[in-house]
Formats: C-alpha cells, structure tokens, sequence
C-alpha cells in the first residue's frame, strides 16, 4: 500500500533531524502534498529552531511559486490568467459544461462563460491547472491555488473579496476555507486586517439585505470570529430582543448563538472574555441551554496540541474569566461550576475536518508551570466555594480519563493532594448519600493511578444510608458464585436480632438506598422478608404485609419458595395471599402455583382461573401455569375455562403475554373455537411487538384458515412493520402459501391506492428467496392478473426489488401473455430507490445492462413484430440511462477532486 503524501512528507521532516510533532502538522498544514515546499519548510525550521518562524511562510511560497507567477502575469495586460486561476481555486472544482456555475461566475467576477472557458484552456495548456476529459477544471497543487488566490484578492486586488463575500455569501464553506487558507499560510498583520475589513464590509450590507435573522446567524457562524465587535453587538441586541425560536424557520434557533460565540475560544482575551459574557446573558434567559454551553466549551475550549507552546495562556484568561463571572451571578457561578473542572483533566480530545474528511484523537496534556498554576487557581476557586457546588457531580467527573495517561496523571495529583484532601475534608459526606458514592469512587481512582491510598476521608462521618449499603454489599474472602448470594448473606446476618419494628425500619432504608442509586429495590425487600420468614411465621407475614401496603416491590416466588422450604404451614400462606387486593392477590397465587406441587389442593380451579384474570405478571407462560395446575385429565376442562380469562383480558385492554402455547393447543385441541383465537391472536399483535416471536401459531392459523393474513391487515395495518418479525420465509413452507398470498395481492389490488407503510405485508414474503418456487408463483399471477392494471403494478413492484435474476424471465412472462404498450409501459422496471455513495453510477449502470439483456430476450421471442414498440420503448429508457449515468460519472468525479 502506497503511503500517503502526509507521512511521506513527515518521514523526510524527520530525515532533517524534525522528530516534534508539532512541527509536522504545521508543516503538513502549509505544504499540502508538495513535498518539496515540506523541504522548504524543514530549511526553515532548522535554521530558526522557532515554531513562529512557521507561521507566516510566504518567503517560501515566493521562492517556490513567484517565477511562474510572474509569467502568468506577463501573459495578460489585465490579469485575466490570475484571475480566472484564483476564481478556480475559490470554487476548487468548476464544471466547464454547467451553465448555472458559468453565469455566477459571469455575474459575480465579470468574465463571460466563453471568455472564461478559452482563458481555462490556455492555463490547461500552461499546465497551470488541470482539464479533465468531463471538462472539469481544477488546480492540482492547491497550494498554488491558495497562492493565486492570496495575490488576486490580497495583493494585487484584481478581485474584490468584500465583493466575493457579499455575493457568494451562501458558498460559506469555500469562503472560510479559501479565506483561511491564506491566513494558515500568509499570516501576517496585513492580511488578517485586510480580511477582518472586507468581511465587515461585506456584513454591513448583508445585515441589511437579508431579511432572515437565521440567515444573518448562519454567516456569523462562520465569520463571526474575524469581526468580533460587530459580532458582539449583534447578538447583544439579538439577545436583548428575545428573537429566538427552536421551531420557526424566520426566527434564531438559540443553539445557533452558542456556535457563534463558541468561534473566539481562540480570539484575543478581550473577545474571549466577550463572548462568555454574552454566553452568561444568553443562559440567563435560556437556562434549557446550560448544559449545551458546558458540553461546548468543556469539549472544546479546553486545551489544544499548540497551548503548551504558548504557556497556555489562553487557558489562563478563560479560567479567569469564569472565576470572574460567577461572582457576579448565580447563572455565571452554575456555568463557571461546570466548566472549571473540565481544565483538571488529564487529556483532550482533538479534532480536525478538512472537506468531508475528519481526524479524531485523544492526546495527554504537557505539563508545564503555567499549566500547575492554571490547575491550582481552580483547586483554589473549588476548594473556597465547594458548600456551593454540586459536590456529587464534581467528584464523578473527577481525573475519571486516567487510563490511558497514568505517568501524567500521578505526576499532577501529586502536586494536587494537599488540594484534593482539602476538598474532601469539606465536603458534605454526612447528609448527602451520592457524595459518598462518588468520593469513593475517586478514591479508586486515585488508587489505581498513585499505587496506594492517599485520600484522607473520615468515613464514619459518612452518610448512614451510604454505610448501611456498604454493609450489604460486602464481598466476603469466601466467594459466592453471584453479588446476589453476599447480599442475602449479609443481610440476614445485620437482622438476625432485630425485631419486627426494626425490620420494617430497615426496609424503609432499604427503599431509601434504591432512591439513592436509582436501581430497583425488590430483591433486598425480597432478602428480608424471607429472612424474616426463617425467624418465625409470624414475622414474616407481618413484615410482609408492611411492605404490600407501603408499596415496595418485591420477588414473590422468592418468598413463597423460602416459606415453602421452612416447612410453614401452606394454608395460611393461601389464606394470607387470599386476604390481599385482587390484582396482587392474582399475582401471588400464581407465583403459588409456579413454586409449589399439586398447587390444585389448596387453589380452586375457580381462583385460578380469576388469578389469570386478574393479574400483572409477564414472567410466566399460561401454558406452563396451566401444566402446574391441571392434570392431563382435566386440562381439557379446565383449558376452556382459561380461554373465557384471556377473552376477559383481551376486552379490558390487560397483556395476554405468555398465552402463545396456550392458544395453539387450545386451537388444535377445539377448531371449532378457531375464530376466538383468531380474535385473540390479532388483540395480542397490536398491544405486544414480540407475540409468538417464532410465528408458531400464526403458522398454524394460517395452515388452517389462509384468509387469516389479510384480515390481520385490515384489522392492523402496519402489522408486519410494527411486529419486526419479516422476512415471513416461513410462508412458503405452509402447503397453501398461494392462497395466502393471493388473497393479500388481491386484497391490496382492490384498493385504490396501496399505502407505502402497508406495502410490507405482501413484500415481506418476497425477502431472501432460495429457490424457483416464487418465481413460478409470479408467473402464475401474471398469467392470471395480466390484463389487472392495480396488481400487475404491485406485482412488478415486487418483482423490480426482490426477484433478481428471475426478473427478464417475469418481463418476458407478462408481454406474451399481454402485448398491449400501455399496460407495459405502467410496469416498474426498476426499484423505487437507489443506494450510492459519491455516486449513483454503479447503481444506474446495472439498470443501463439489465435493459439491454430484456431487450435481447425479447428479440428471441416469436413474432418479434408484436415486440418492435416494446423494444422502441426500452431503448427510449436505455438511453436516457445513459445519460444519466454519463452526469453521475461526473458528478462522482467532481466529488473526488474536491476531496483532494
């Protein structure tokens, strides 16, 4: 694999003895994928040693670009030649044949479309740029380009940028890179004036003539950071106004402020210090916005891979700033509270976008002094407003990137201990659980990363819940196979004294701790209540029935199988379970009959039918419940009896989850109550996604009843998009799977118009085919529905997207069966869609082969005569293919030199 001119450009920077990083990228940034002007530079660097020697290059450029310029310029008495070379390298890709482009060109420049195509020719001829056989101009060495472009607008002024910004303002992104362009090369006090001049120029007018407050922002978004008072003042007053809404087209969408001000997180300290002002105002009356203002300058005004060389003094102001700001509001304090821990990190991440191409990466910081006082003066702000903070937060976050950074990161929390344990020592461990959560939390961290604990923390201060939950969670020496089996464990050995009263008080804790962590509660209540069981009969019900009527969640087969292993007595657990509310008292006599044999002796078939009435549960399967029940003598009894309690169910809108089994025996077992399975069945498909996820019994059904597919249609719609359950290969297994789908085609035929979100009930039946019994089975249709406009449509559309190789053999099928032109002409011979990448080409030159192969197929057909308006017309969709594919050929070509 060839390597890229990137690396090759960095291996000979290291040749001359250029091993930083930095350097390289500046270098790459300047040069492109010239690698002799990366020589140049490397010249540079060596003799200076300095990297602001790098910074404005354009004694290099002179060196390697000036003679050839000067020539161009000898060529023309107008600069005609220089014009039209930067006109190109604004654009980078200009197509010689589009005639709008050409007339933009014309209207903005002043060079009719004739004039500017023979001046193109002449620099093809000049080797100056490059004419592809598309007529495609472009400038290979973009350097060049951005060298041309900086003589033209810059010093020579043959153009006027003001003038080039003003009319193309809505080319936004080639203005920004041409214009930055030269401020990467050309970096200098002359060209970044004459920049800021030209864009305020160009603002000035622009602010009166577009009338579109989000058009005026969408410029700003990009140019903003060259004009930054008049940028400032404009969202002053923008905000001043009030004029945003996130849902009108006309108005500002309040993101849009926060782009714009995040531009000068690399401006002058003044600017900075603007902007974050502004940002202040801004949240002040859009406090929604807080935490997209922190993620936008916590990601990416903190740190970059130049900052160190520049003591990081942009740092410096920024935390300044904030320190600033939130003393003088409550907004600035909350924004100043969020950001200022985010310089505490030990690593950044760094991005970089060049046209549709981007780079991502993650870099350590460089430790320096300036970036030791930078962290110390916010351990200082931390440490004097920390009663204030929302310390839980703060700790989470906290020195959490440290994996990858070790030897930095134990390197600055050395320096930062006498900090942290001051932090720690306030802190408000006492009444707050998730502070203590998180400071453990940091103190594993610090652990990993120092080889030894070195937080000073006095836990027993700690909240008491946060303790009480370390002692459940205790892992013993002795293992367990799961967390689980420590928890119970440890729970029984804290309760094994303590009374009732004290059990209730400790699972009102218990409850508390879940709150904390936000995780459900119903195993440790589960843990106590059978403990309590193990401690007597009596507790254990009493505690019980505390839990049922505060409300708290519990795991009833759990109980129910740790009474049960007691050897308690079974009738007062039934009359206990009698004694509750319907729908819990349902619960838990299934949950009885799951856990305990011969359920039947203490549970009438009565109760249990009402419990399968009643309940809440989805874990079970009423087939299994019934197995646990009924003999295998009196399920067929007793199975009608469910039945009647799933219709219940299914008419007072409650789940039949689990009843898949249940309804398919119950089907095979009574046919004739077909029709209520039926019923239940399609109930149970519009309420739950994944009933009969395996299709079983929608199998079974229609083996037994093949119109039941379409009255699943019209009974709901979108059943098969919404059940996720195609492709339905399983259809052509069933022995009438033609009936199936030829009541669905007829079905939708029917209609008027076949709805687009329906359209998979029929095509789904079509997705990965194996064999030819489809295809026989579309051919069959097609005799038979021929001369039927509606399904002869929908039966090309499946042909068109699914068929394949069978498709000329179906084409073929329908014209011998029906000449006439019009009704071929209304067939799809293709997909409603296409799928590409830079272009659709590939895409529309299968369609251009496919064509040509049905038009040969057709020529072998008896009677070719009958067939000559058929070919006529395929030939007439043949050729306007090909120019289409000609234009996507281009198109895909244009987009590739664009991302040279």
């Amino acid at each position: 694999m060839s390597e890229s001119p990137e690396d090759l450009a960095s291996k000979i920077l290291t040749s001359f003895g250029i091993t930083n990083a930095l350097w390289h990228k500046r270098i790459n940034n300047i040069t492109g994928k010239n690698i002799r002007l990366a020589v140049m530079c490397a010249q540079i660097a060596l003799a200076g040693k300095k990297y602001n020697d790098l910074i404005n290059v354009e004694g290099v450029y002179d060196a390697y670009y000036k003679p050839f310029f000067e020539r161009l310029i000898s060529d023309c008495t107008d600069c005609k030649l220089i014009k039209v070379v930067a006109i190109i390298s604004f654009y980078k890709v200009v197509d010689l044949e589009e005639t709008s482009l050409l007339d933009q060109i014309e209207h903005v420049f002043g060079l009719e479309s004739s004039e500017f195509k023979s001046i193109c020719r002449k620099l093809d001829d000049l080797e100056c740029i490059s004419i592809t056989d598309d007529d495609i101009a472009t400038i290979e060495d973009q350097n060049f380009g951005t060298y041309a472009f900086y003589k033209c607008f810059y010093v020579l002024k043959e153009l006027s940028l003001s003038n080039l910004i003003e009319n193309l303002h809505n080319r936004r992104e080639r203005l920004r890179d041409s214009i930055f362009s030269v401020w990467n090369c050309f970096h200098k006090k002359e060209v970044i004036d004459f920049s800021r001049s030209s864009i305020s120029d160009a603002w000035k007018s622009l602010s009166v003539s577009i009338k579109e407050e989000r058009e005026k922002c969408e410029f700003l978004e990009v140019f903003s950071g060259a004009i930054p008072a008049l940028t400032f003042l404009y969202i002053k007053n923008l905000i001043k106004e009030n004029k945003f809404d996130d849902f009108s087209h006309s108005y500002v969408n309040s993101d849009i402020i926060l782009s714009i001000l995040s531009n000068f997180s690399h401006s002058e300290e003044s600017d900075t210090a603007t902007a974050l002002a502004l940002i202040v105002e801004f949240l002040k009356s859009h406090p929604n916005k807080m935490e997209s203002a922190v993620k936008i300058i916590s990601e990416h005004w903190i740190y970059d891979d130049i900052d160190y060389a520049n003591s990081y003094k942009r740092e410096t102001n920024i935390i300044e700033v904030l320190i600033d700001l939130s003393k003088e509001s409550e907004t600035g304090f909350i924004l100043a509270s969020c950001v200022l821990p985010s310089f505490l990190k030990f690593s950044y991440q760094y991005s970089r976008i060049k046209g549709r191409n981007f780079v991502i990466g993650r870099y350590a910081v460089v430790i320096t002094d300036e970036l030791k006082t930078n962290r110390k003066r916010i351990w200082e702000w931390i440490n004097s407003n920390i009663v204030n903070l929302n310390q839980s937060v703060l700790l989470s976050d906290l020195y959490e990137d440290f994996y990858e950074v070790k030897s930095i990161a134990r390197k600055l929390i050395s320096a930062e201990l006498d900090f942290i344990n001051d932090c720690v020592s306030k802190l408000n461990i006492t009444e707050d659980f998730n502070v203590c959560k998180n400071l453990e939390t940091l103190r594993q961290r610090i652990k990993a990363i120092m080889g030894k604990d070195l937080l000073q923390i006095d836990w027993s201060k700690a909240n008491r819940h946060y303790l009480l939950d370390c002692q459940i969670s205790k892992v013993r020496k002795q293992r367990c196979n799961r967390l689980y089996d420590f928890e119970r464990e440890n729970i029984a050995q804290i309760i094994k004294t303590k009374s009732v009263t004290e059990l209730i008080n400790f699972c009102k804790d218990i409850a508390h701790i879940s709150h904390y962590k936000n995780i459900g509660d119903d195993v440790r209540i589960s843990y106590v209540i059978e403990c309590a069981f193990e401690l007597s009969q009596e507790s254990g019900f009493e505690l019980w029935q505390y839990c049922i009527d505060q409300g708290l969640y519990f795991i009833p087969t759990r109980i129910i199988s740790t009474y049960y292993s007691k050897g308690h007595d079974l009738a007062e657990l039934v009359g206990f379970i009698g004694s509750q509310r319907l729908n819990l008292k349902s619960d838990l006599l299934l949950a009885y009959i799951v856990i305990i044999d011969n359920a039947s002796s203490l549970v009438s078939a009565s109760d249990f039918c009402k419990a399968i009435r009643h309940h809440s549960l989805e874990w079970f399967t009423i087939d299994g419940l019934c197995n646990r029940y009924f003999s295998a003598e009196s399920f067929d009894n007793g199975c009608r009896s469910i039945m009647a309690a799933l219709i219940y169910r299914i008419r007072n809108a409650m789940s039949i989850a689990g009843s898949e089994e249940f309804l398919l025996k119950f089907c095979k077992r009574h046919q004739s109550k077909t029709d209520l399975v039926k019923y239940a069945y399609i109930s149970a498909i519009k309420s739950q996604d994944k009933f009969d996820y395996n299709h079983k019994l929608l199998k079974y059904l229609l083996q037994i009843s093949p119109q039941f597919w379409v009255e699943c249609c019209k009974a709901f719609p979108t059943f098969v998009t919404k059940y996720q359950i195609h492709p339905y290969e399983f259809i052509w297994d069933i022995e009438n799977y033609s009936i199936v789908i030829e009541s669905t085609l007829q079905y939708y035929g029917a209609m008027a118009y076949f709805p687009y979100s329906e359209k998979e009930n029929l095509y789904s039946f079509f997705c990965n085919l194996k064999d030819d019994t489809a295809a026989n089975f579309i051919d069959d249709m097609i005799y038979k529905y021929c001369q039927n406009s509606n399904i002869s449509s929908i039966i090309f559309e499946i042909i068109s997207s699914y068929m394949g190789s069978f498709r000329i053999r179906h084409y073929i099928t329908f014209i011998s069966s029906n000449t006439n032109l019009t009704d071929f002409r209304q067939l799809d011979l293709f997909p409603h869609s296409m799928t590409g990448g830079d272009s659709f080409a590939p895409a529309i030159k299968c369609r251009i082969e496919f064509l040509e192969s049905l038009i040969v197929e057709i020529r072998k057909l008896k009677d070719k005569i009958n067939y000559l308006e058929h070919i006529q017309y395929l030939t007439e969709e043949k050729e306007s293919l090909v120019r289409e594919y000609e234009f996507e050929l281009k198109r895909g070509h244009k987009h590739k030199l664009y991302d040279l």
